[in-house]
């Protein structure tokens, strides 16, 4: 302010010259002037960016709390500056006293800067919900404006003979956004899986890498098969912490653990494509010779609903189609292969004929519905093999003298989940749908196996 009252002074006492420095100073103000402004919620920069000398005289700052307009011209780092005649360009810096982590300071090059200090509970730059703690610039001829439009912390000012032109909101520097990778599989990036790495068998989830292990089930009971809702919410898995340890219970919990509920009764539980039902294995009577089967049944997510749709064999493993209108099973006949059974009315047909004991397990239809995978004895040692649903194009992708099991596709359908004891116990391998670039992803003295890829 003594610069100011000094000019003011001399206007006093030469005044002959007023209408002379009148002019002058309706010359200087009518001078545009270009200001950008950067803000956060410490820091205010305002970079004047014309070249050669400008008028900046009422440059002030004005918000709700102040009781009167702050300006700049009499804050001690600008005091000094004549700001009716100021050389450009240069940047004015406002920041908080205490503030630990300064703006960027957007003035490029050499171009001379003033910073001045404010106190912290006085001013404000941000935008709160109601609009009522708003900076603004005030301008020499009683203009006010917003500092920036909301929501935005850069913007573009011109200031001309009428005063402050409306505001142009000036292209804000794209900040390169880091978007995470998508998880190798697609869905959430997470495998479930089954470990006895704890002393019994509990349920895991961790990151497809291998990392980020998190226990999902602590019970003194095993827990195992785990099978993922459609939009990855929720598991359904069978505990033999019922009652009777002969007759597995079927459960529900939360995809972090919690929430459990009691659904059933029953083995190898999976989710029906819309997410309202289960299907599963369990108990039944076989109408032919009066003897205990196990067959495939389908009950609502609330416990309703019961009923049996395959009977009169040893049926396991169901997997819905991805339309909700078939399964694949694995039946015992004279060996055991893999059929195709209506949903609604039980109708099989044979997908398999690999001979043996082992003609085909463990089936997993893929997402797009065109592919099944399965393990298979067939080939003097235990691999995954893939198929088309109407028995066409079998291939084996797996050839190893170990034992490779329990396929689960991931949701792209590009991947392939599965165990292998080939390094001495079971351990979670992927590989691409083809077969190559096979890759361990556990690596415990444990046993993991059952694993179920997050949608």
């Amino acid at each position: 302010m003594r610069l100011l009252r000094q000019y003011s002074m001399r206007l006093l006492l030469l005044a002959p010259l007023l209408l002379l420095v009148g002019s002058a100073m309706a010359q200087e103000k009518s001078t545009v002037v270009e200001l950008t402004i950067f803000r956060d919620a410490d820091n205010l920069i305002i970079f004047v960016e014309k070249q050669g000398n400008v008028s900046l005289e009422g440059l002030r700052l004005s918000e709700a709390s102040l009781p009167a307009p702050l300006e700049l011209a009499s804050l001690p780092a600008f005091e000094s500056l004549f700001f009716d005649n100021i050389p450009t360009p240069i940047c004015f810096r406002l920041q908080r006293n205490g503030t630990s982590t300064p703006l960027v300071l957007q003035c490029t090059g050499s171009v001379p800067t003033l910073t001045q200090n404010l106190i912290g509970s006085n001013v404000f730059w941000y935008d709160n919900s109601d609009n009522t703690d708003r900076t603004f610039l005030v301008l020499s001829d009683e203009v006010t404006m917003g500092i920036c439009p909301a929501g935005q912390d850069q913007c573009h000012i011109t200031f001309g003979a009428g005063g402050v032109l409306p505001p142009t909101p000036s292209p804000v520097p794209i900040t390169p956004t880091t978007v995470p990778p998508t998880p190798v599989g697609g869905g959430s990036g997470e495998i479930a899986f089954v470990s006895d790495r704890d002393g019994n068998l509990e349920i895991y989830v961790m990151a497809v890498d291998g990392s980020t292990v998190r226990r999902l089930t602590n019970d003194p009971a095993n827990d195992l098969n785990p099978a993922w809702s459609p939009d990855g919410q929720f598991l359904a898995f069978e505990s033999d912490r019922g009652f009777d340890a002969f007759v597995p219970l079927i459960l529900t919990m939360n995809a972090d653990g919690s929430n459990l509920r009691e659904v059933t009764d029953g083995r190898d539980p999976v989710w029906s494509p819309d997410g309202q039902q289960i299907a599963f294995m369990a108990p039944s009577v076989d109408s032919g010779a009066g003897g205990l089967r196990e067959s495939i049944f389908v009950i609502n997510l609330g416990g309703t609903g019961l009923r049996q749709v395959t009977a009169d064999e040893i049926e396991t493993s169901p997997d819905w189609s991805p339309d909700g209108r078939q399964f694949v099973i694995g039946t015992q006949r004279s060996g055991f292969e893999l059929f195709i059974a209506d949903a609604a009315s039980g109708e099989k047909r044979q997908l398999t004929s690999g001979g043996g004991f082992e003609g085909g397990s463990n089936p997993v239809w893929s997402p797009s519905g065109d592919r099944i995978a399965f393990d298979s004895s067939r080939s003097g040692s235990r691999d995954i093999f893939l198929i088309n649903p109407d028995g066409s194009n079998e291939q084996i992708i797996t050839s190893n003298p170990a034992s490779d099991f329990d396929p689960a596709w991931s949701p792209d359908g590009q991947h392939i989940v599965f165990v292998s004891d080939r390094d001495g116990n079971n351990e979670l391998y992927i590989m691409n749908a083809d077969g190559s670039n096979q890759r361990r992803i556990t690596d415990t003295p444990a046993d993991e196996f059952a694993p179920a890829w997050r949608p």
